[in-house]
């Protein structure tokens, strides 16, 4: 009894002097929002991994099919997040080799096929990203038969249709060149990746959303090879990391961010994510399907349900893009768009900015009078911030172009087009 009496007046006793100095509460550490991403992967039904040339199956794609229902005003108007806001996808559209060998067919097919959608994309605020397989028609035990193989190396390793660095670019640099589109997040195809890739991607891409831990799928050798992965020593939490320039599994002082997939689609995940954000720290929650699924009926199995427990566990959820919900957890929402410009003087582009941006020089790409595509590597122009130059070296009859983003998650392309002479 004397204990507790000496202990209550120890409290009277800096409660008064509180009082008396002015002495402010402890401040109530202010709660993380969850940033609820959908990251559709956006393709045809699977390509035949045993055909050179076919032609895919956008059947999805149809006025009434799976893409054009997530389309519709009537839907996205049933969900709103804790600020009444309305439902946001994030499209990443699919880029694969055997897409540049469809008769008829381009490089760029699924982001043209999924065009016909954009007056819906832009009115939702939707985001298209990128989202990269990397394959070639290969015969890796040499048996004669050929498949749709995907590819573990980018060493710049030759294969049918370039080197794994090649082939990687000239996805990239068709869409940019030949549809003005430059992406500020992408995932892997079959969520590979090694060193070497994250360490390209580090030049391009601020927000990767490709992890997937604990995931690692066994290397086998029967082909047709595919979904090889390894994410089983990644950081399993969801506000993302910078990955180590040596190890992409690991926390590091890169600048690209890796986010994780998968898995926030089980309650036991969402009840991590929600605690995670009471303690005031800003979560990411990704889920992801194909376009060829019934993205609707999944949404509305999943969506009432992660509400409801966020409701309960007194947390608030925006629904958002991947660039956007990145660009939150980096603190970088507030940067301005960026810009990028292509002026020629003599035989030298030179490329400007105004605004910081990502890379350390934009990404630029030349399409010769040929029709070749390949990467175009500009350079600082000394002493002066934010403008890079190209040497011509005489090239005539040449498309050139550049893209670039900033941490906000928005970008701008420019192009250049010399005339044939």
């Amino acid at each position: 009894m004397i204990q507790l009496t000496v202990m209550a007046g120890l409290v009277g006793l800096m409660m008064t002097l509180s009082a008396v100095t002015g002495a402010a509460e402890p401040a109530v550490k202010k709660q993380g929002i969850v940033y609820l991403v959908f990251a559709i992967d956006t393709e045809p039904y699977q390509i035949d991994p045993n055909k050179l040339e076919q032609i895919p199956n956008f059947g999805c794609f149809g006025y009434d099919d799976k893409v054009a229902q997530a389309m519709e005003s009537s839907w996205r108007g049933c969900y709103t997040d804790s600020f009444g806001d309305s439902l946001r996808l994030t499209w990443f559209v699919m880029s694969h080799e055997a897409f540049c060998h469809v008769p008829d067919g381009s490089c760029t097919m699924v982001l043209d096929t999924l065009e016909k959608f954009r007056s819906s994309i832009e009115q939702f605020g939707d985001e298209i990203a990128w989202h990269y397989h990397h394959a070639d028609w290969t015969d890796p035990n040499e048996d004669g038969v050929y498949h749709w193989n995907q590819l573990l190396t980018f060493d710049r390793t030759s294969y049918t249709n370039g080197n794994d660095v090649n082939i990687a670019e000239r996805m990239l640099n068709h869409l940019l060149i030949d549809r003005g589109f430059f992406p500020a997040a992408f995932r892997t195809g079959w969520e590979w990746e090694n060193d070497p890739f994250s360490r390209w991607v580090e030049d391009i891409i601020p927000y990767d959303f490709s992890a997937n831990p604990p995931n690692k799928q066994t290397p086998k050798k029967r082909e047709p090879l595919r979904n090889q992965n390894d994410w089983s020593r990644a950081p399993r939490g969801y506000r993302g990391y910078h990955p180590d320039s040596k190890d992409y599994q690991a926390a590091g002082k890169m600048h690209r961010w890796i986010f994780r997939v998968n898995g926030s689609n089980k309650a036991s995940e969402w009840n991590t994510i929600f605690q995670a954000a009471r303690l005031g720290n800003d979560q990411i929650a990704a889920v992801t399907f194909h376009s060829y699924d019934n993205m609707c009926l999944l949404i509305d199995t999943l969506l009432p349900d992660f509400m409801h427990r966020a409701e309960l566990a007194d947390v608030k959820v925006r629904f958002a893009t991947a660039s956007a919900a990145a660009a939150a957890i980096a603190r970088k929402s507030a940067l301005p768009a960026p810009t990028v410009r292509i002026d020629r003087i003599g035989d030298t582009l030179f490329i400007a900015s105004d605004s910081l941006i990502f890379q350390n020089a934009p990404y630029c790409a030349v399409k010769t009078s040929e029709g070749v595509y390949r990467r175009a590597f500009a350079h600082a122009v000394l002493k002066q911030k934010g403008k890079w130059f190209y040497a011509l070296e005489g090239t005539k009859g040449f498309v050139f172009a550049c893209g670039v983003t900033s941490l906000s998650g928005k970008t701008a392309v420019a192009r250049y087009d010399d005339p044939p002479r």
